[in-house]
């Protein structure tokens, strides 16, 4: 889920709370578009989806901060390319590219809803609860291809595997013991979301070529303590082509490209944004299917492999 911007509101104050709509397909974009045009109030279920979908963002606030008839307008351009009964068929589609990953074991119905929020990602598994499609992310952009049906196809199959995942109980840890284990378990989940979707965006081909000098430069971020190996490490990363084009496309000018890294912020920049973990870990998924792995069995051995396919990577 790109684009990690956040806007200034109280609703971050509030807990999160589960999900309890049943599996279906729905359609929040009506109450949207009158909460954004009338001010009619949300409906609880609704607010509770678009607060998991990004709790940091308020429809007050940015009605407030950039007018009614701005927010208006975007939902309105994005609902030109967004038909309800078609997209249904196209989630169906998504989905059982989902439950490829397994097709022994039936991939359990859930909620997947349409919603609308301004720039702000395009899908999110909804914390494995389910699968969240913003429509603002169907219109044709510069940095992805595909109609926007393929696009909610594509979603629907990324965001469908993670919660396939939750409900094969073989999700990266909430939890981690280490820098290396938060990283590489991100690159095994959401590298076979990648690997399973039809569609990328137009970073992905560079990064997954260039895939060999990434895999070797987390390696040995990880496996090192050595400020002055990091700093060095992350010159060469920041220089890279591959990388440049991810950021620029991405962050665009919103933030210069950073003169410094340290865990935390390699961490962040490997995960936020669609960043390189996504298309390296893809890359790494794809390797072992052409070794003749089953992908069934990779998917059941959970992420515990990893260490051994990016060291099995760096010497191919």
């Amino acid at each position: 889920m790109p684009d990690t911007d956040t806007t200034n509101t109280n609703q971050e104050e509030e807990p999160l709370k589960d999900i309890t709509l049943e599996p279906g397909i729905y359609d929040f974009t009506p109450q949207i578009r009158d909460h954004i045009a009338n001010g009619t109030p949300l409906s609880d279920e609704v607010s509770n989806v678009l607060k998991t979908f990004n709790e940091y963002y308020d429809f007050k606030e940015d009605i407030r901060q950039r007018g009614r008839e701005a927010l208006l307008s975007e939902i309105d351009s994005s609902l030109k390319v967004f038909d309800f009964e078609n997209a249904k068929e196209a989630v169906n589609k998504g989905l059982l590219l989902s439950q490829s990953i397994n097709p022994d074991i039936k991939l359990q119905p859930f909620p997947t809803i349409f919603l609308f929020i301004p720039h702000r990602g395009d899908a999110t598994s909804l914390y494995h609860q389910g699968c969240g499609i913003n429509i603002d992310a169907l219109k044709e952009d510069q940095f992805s291809k595909g109609t926007p049906l393929e696009k909610i196809a594509s979603f629907s199959a990324h965001e469908g595997v993670h919660t396939f995942l939750k409900q094969l109980d073989k999700c990266m840890p909430e939890r981690v013991k280490t820098r290396k284990e938060e990283i590489y378990s991100f690159m095994w989940e959401e590298g076979l979301t990648t690997y399973i979707e039809p569609l990328h965006f137009r970073h992905h081909a560079p990064i997954f070529e260039d895939a060999k000098f990434w895999v070797k430069k987390i390696s040995e971020w990880v496996n090192t303590n050595d400020i002055n190996i990091k700093k060095q490490l992350h010159n060469e990363i920041v220089s890279r082509p591959s990388f440049i084009q991810w950021f620029r496309d991405m962050w665009g000018t919103r933030r210069p490209i950073p003169e410094e890294s340290n865990d935390e912020l390699f961490s962040k920049m490997l995960k936020q944004n669609n960043g390189p973990a996504y298309h390296v870990g893809a890359c790494l998924w794809s390797k072992q299917i052409e070794k003749g792995n089953s992908l069934k069995d990779l998917v059941m051995a959970g992420y515990g492999n990893m260490e051994q396919w990016i060291q099995d990577a760096i010497k191919e």
